[in-house]
Formats: C-alpha cells, sequence, structure tokens
C-alpha cells in the first residue's frame, strides 16, 4: 500500500507541473475530482490492510480488490453522468489511472503471497 501512496504523490506532483508550467500533458476537467478519489480508496484501503490479521490477509486482498472495483465503477459512472460531452476522455482517463493503481495492488498482494 506504500506503493500506492507513493505512486499518488507522484501523480500529484506531475499534476501540479502540468498545471504550472502550461498544460504539457492535456486533461480532462475532471482530473482532479479522479486524483481525490483515488486519494480517498487508496487510504480506505490502507486501513484495511492495516486491521487484516496473518490468518485473513489473503481475504482482505481479495476484499480491497472487490472494493476497488465496485467504488470505481460507481465514480465512474457519477463522472459520465455529470461530464457528458466528453465521455471518451473521461474514460480513458480513468481507465488508465485505475489499471495503474491495479498493477500496483496485484504487485504487492504477489509479493506478501510469496512470503507465505
Amino acid at each position: 500500500m506504500k506503493r500506492m501512496l507513493i505512486l499518488l504523490m507522484l501523480g500529484a506532483v506531475l499534476y501540479l507541473l502540468n498545471y504550472f508550467y502550461g498544460g504539457l500533458i492535456p486533461t480532462h476537467k475532471s482530473f482532479e475530482i479522479t486524483l481525490v478519489f483515488f486519494l480517498v480508496q487508496t487510504i480506505v484501503l490502507l486501513r484495511i490492510d492495516q486491521k487484516a490479521t496473518d490468518e485473513s490477509r489473503i481475504i482482505m486482498n481479495v476484499l480491497k480488490i472487490t472494493i476497488r472495483l465496485l467504488s470505481a465503477l460507481a465514480f465512474i459512472f457519477y463522472l459520465l453522468l455529470r461530464f457528458e460531452e466528453s465521455t471518451d476522455e473521461i474514460v480513458i482517463q480513468f481507465v488508465s489511472l485505475y489499471f495503474v493503481f491495479m498493477i500496483f495492488e496485484i504487485a504487492t498482494a504477489l509479493s506478501n503471497l510469496r512470503r507465505n
């Protein structure tokens, strides 16, 4: 989970550099909302991971992936309803961020399973 927080901070730094130095990377106006969503989601999942005991570690990893998927689907549905004019941009931005976070979560889960 610490890797995801580092990734989120790196993304925030890149976003701020993009914001202050002239829009090098084109982003949708919902990008800030999406970053905040992933920040809150990561903090909630970090808390779930901290509460897990050794016996329930595997079940908690599956629970975290399920929570991430369901909350992401609900959030993308909200974004699509709110910003109806540019749905392709929203979906591409959101799915790319989602997959980056999912790759780090799966890599973390696999490293934890290898130790056991």
